[in-house]
């Protein structure tokens, strides 16, 4: 192997290594326990609910996430795990479109097929 083609791999090698010697951001971001069976959320959510209704919902269905709080990490918690519990099924903007609604008030999740 030619020393051009090794270069990238010991640069990268030696940036990997250095991140977690150096005192700073990445040696914390390399430092944080992985996760449990739930994902760490930023805010308080029910884990099971969102796993009982990825078990319901149907693989080819659509849903809307409806988040009854002004809290932008709420709704991007909710987001991001309905995203994570629900999928393949398709995230829809407009509830019209939706055969289930997920209902988020707090931490208290509700899952409705839509009528």
């Amino acid at each position: 192997m030619s020393a051009r083609r090794a270069l990238p791999a010991v640069v990268a090698v030696a940036v990997a290594a250095a991140a977690l010697v150096v005192p700073g951001p990445w040696q914390r971001l390399a430092n944080v326990d992985g996760d449990t069976r739930a994902p760490q959320y930023d805010v308080p959510l029910d884990d099971e609910a969102l796993r009982r209704a990825g078990e319901i919902v149907s693989d080819d269905a659509r849903y809307y996430v409806d988040v009854r709080s002004p809290d932008p990490l709420l709704r991007g918690n909710a987001k991001a795990a309905t995203q994570l519990y629900l999928a393949p099924a398709l995230p829809v903007l407009d509830e019209r479109q939706a055969g289930w609604r997920v209902v988020v008030t707090g931490d208290r999740i509700e899952l409705r097929q839509a009528p």
